[in-house]
């Protein structure tokens, strides 16, 4: 069994107030000017942007990106992001964050298709589990502002899914990538020995087809995604639970996934159902090991735009998943025994320059322990929103938007501002904030544990729901952008993130050594407050029509309030950098180089853990420097792609995470054939 200490609640220091009178000040003058600006006589509803074009604040990963840079699972493409944090354990599952949040504040949400879709459960991001491939992706937007974006208010940010649209016929694609740690320490050390490789990675194998008509369209995809894990002091924490004779520590999950259009314009109405089985090792700090579980998630969801009389539009979007973490055999039978539903609906209509809509969400949790039975297993989410936006002559648009919130039996309101200016056909400019206070988010794992659930070997001491002032937060963003289809294209993004008594896990870690697990104790912690603000930049530019290169950076400092906003800001890379260039070698050959530099950070919850095993679990993490050297061709008229790359061609030990893995040198090798009919079917 793991061991667990316990604190006291005199043991925790309290965090400061902070009266957070600069916000406030600021978001009066930014709504004097909404004022003035709403006063002007020149109305009309705002062009809509278009998926998949950078934005201010908004990353875009294409699909073009993903071919040349060989990324074969979705959460592959966080690397290309300087906004958002991400540290992983062996790169599977990820901890993310938009920028100045820390995990338990992040209320990011994700879309397929427009369609909302749970972003994670019990506080654990699900991206790589979902029954979605990078195969049949058009783009990914990863958005940090805070501006609204169709029918969705971004808290915090979100990550956009688009599916590519199927051409017109008949077409079918398959691919498979494999990859192999360079260092191998051994044969067969983490594989079983009938297989082909030593100590291999994935392999990731995709099979779809696709039929694509002029009012209809329809998707259809399969994965098998195979992970095992390769580094020896994360092999061997699994193994405490996890062995089986004949087996190895690995992650697998096969995926079934549909999506579907129609509509007499093109993707009027999408449709989107998934199923996917993940037998996954998932590591909670609060447990202090790797839990094996198998996740099996079900998926069914709707989106669209309907027209109304005049210039109105209204979009929709509904969805409904299942996601149950049951038990994976182990040495011990320890079991989750976790379903969690969700059904979300979201609406909003754009008459001229008023805008109204609404967010529901209902979250239903279950367990059959006996032991571990629930206080109350639903949860209620609504959002209502009206807003007003305006024209500022010919080049500016400006918007003001009231939200309303009802959580958990309380009430809560933000008002959100924006302003924009397009002074050149190629460049605009944004200015936008928002304020308000609202309940505690509904989604993360503490709030379960408030009502009975335990994680197995669970240490949560605490309580974090009383009648305290509601969570405040604010948020301002400024950025500009000039976009041109050759030359030089760039933009900044400042942004500025405040919170005040919010709650938030606190944990404390150490090793234990004798039974390969670490000794946790967990503490939430209501008063939780700080301040994020920092500024992002990325230029392109083209030396030649046949090199192109893109720099991205983001600085972000953290005003710390409290041990809680201590440890967050120490263990986020201040400054992150990340630097592409792709060389036209030849036609439809093209060499990538992805360089990556993120500074030093220091994770003080397992300072502790450094104690007996300096060497093993360092809480000081140094300075990373990655490079990723990739070569893709595409042959047969471009229904074959290959790629072959190296990733962290310097051989330099990297770890992401005190408990993560190791990151090696590795070579990937994809492969990926399409096939379509000729004019039809």
């Amino acid at each position: 069994m793991g061991k667990a200490t316990e604190q006291g609640a005199s043991e925790y220091p309290s965090c400061p107030e902070r009266s957070g009178q600069c916000a406030q000040y600021f978001f009066a003058v930014l709504c004097l000017w909404q004022t003035l600006a709403l006063a002007l006589p020149a109305y009309g509803q705002p062009d809509e942007q278009t998926a998949c074009v950078p934005d201010i604040g908004k990353e875009v990963i294409t699909r073009e990106d993903i071919l040349r840079h060989g990324f074969s699972r979705l959460a592959d493409v966080l690397a290309l992001s300087t906004l958002w944090h991400t540290a992983g354990l062996e790169g599977y599952h990820w901890q993310t964050a938009p920028p100045g949040f820390p995990e338990g504040t992040a209320r990011w949400n994700l879309y397929i298709d427009d369609i909302p879709v749970a972003s994670r459960v019990l506080g654990r991001n699900r991206l790589n589990a979902l029954p979605v491939s990078l195969s049949d992706l058009a783009c990914i937007e990863i958005v940090s502002g805070t501006d609204m974006e169709e029918s969705a208010f971004l808290h915090a940010g979100a990550l956009r899914i688009y599916t590519q649209k199927p051409k017109f016929g008949l077409s079918m694609e398959a691919g498979v990538a494999v990859g192999n740690e360079i260092n191998d320490p051994g044969p067969f050390r983490y594989t079983l020995p009938e297989t082909i490789n030593i100590d291999r990675i994935g392999p990731v194998q995709t099979a779809s087809m696709s039929v694509g008509k002029k009012t209809w369209q329809g998707h259809a995809s399969g994965r098998l995604d195979e992970l095992h894990v390769t580094d020896a002091a994360l092999h061997d924490r699994a193994r405490r639970l996890y062995y089986i004779p004949g087996t190895q520590t690995h992650i697998r999950t096969q995926a079934l996934g549909f999506s579907g259009a129609f509509g007499p314009h093109p993707r009027n109405q999408r449709i989107l159902a998934g199923i996917s089985h993940t037998g996954d090792i998932a590591f909670f700090p609060e447990t202090g090991f790797e839990i094996p579980t198998t996740h099996r998630i079900a998926l069914l969801g709707a989106a669209g735009t309907l027209p109304l009389r005049g210039d109105g539009v209204v979009r929709y979007a509904v969805s409904s998943s299942r996601d149950a973490l049951e038990l994976r055999p182990n040495r011990e039978d320890t079991d989750l025994d976790w379903t969690q539903r969700q059904f979300v609906a979201e609406a909003d209509a754009h008459v001229r320059m008023l805008r109204i809509g609404g967010h529901a969400r209902t979250l239903r949790g279950q367990t059959g322990q006996t032991s571990r039975l629930l206080s109350d297993a639903n949860l209620f989410d609504l959002r209502l929103f009206g807003g007003l936006d305006a024209r500022i002559g010919q080049r500016g648009r400006t918007r003001l938007v009231m939200e309303w919130i009802r959580r958990e039996g309380r009430s809560g309101a933000v008002a959100y501002a924006s302003m924009e200016m397009q002074p050149g056909a190629k460049q605009r400019f944004r200015l936008a904030g928002s304020y308000g206070a609202a309940p505690p988010d509904a989604r993360n794992l503490w709030l379960w544990q408030e009502r009975g659930y335990r994680l197995p070997y669970s240490t949560f001491r605490g309580t974090g729901i009383d009648e305290k002032p509601l969570p405040r937060r604010a948020t301002v963003d400024a950025g500009w952008i000039r976009q041109g289809p050759s030359g030089v294209s760039g933009s900044v993004f400042l942004f500025y993130r405040g919170f005040w008594n919010d709650i938030l896990p606190e944990y404390a870690i150490a090793w234990d050594g004798d039974e390969s697990s670490f000794n946790t104790a967990t503490r939430l912690f209501q008063g939780a407050g700080g301040h994020a603000a920092g500024i992002s930049g990325t230029m392109a530019f083209r030396l030649s029509p046949a090199l192109h290169q893109r720099i991205s950076g983001t600085f972000e400092a953290v005003r710390r309030d409290g041990p809680l906003w201590l440890a967050y800001g120490e263990r986020i890379p201040r400054l992150r950098i990340a630097a592409i260039t792709t060389l036209a070698v030849a036609d439809r050959f093209n060499l990538s180089a992805l360089v990556r530099y993120a500074s030093a950070t220091s994770w003080p919850e397992y300072r502790e853990a450094s104690i007996e095993a300096a060497e093993v679990w360092p809480w000081r993490l140094p300075e990373r420097f990655l490079v990723d050297l990739t070569a893709s061709k595409r042959m047969a008229g471009d229904h074959l792609n290959i790629s072959m790359g190296l990733r962290n061609l310097l051989n330099d030990p990297v770890r992401f995470h005190p408990a993560g893995a190791v990151f090696y040198m590795e070579f990937h090798l994809s492969v990926a054939a399409r096939f379509t009919s000729i004019a039809g079917f």
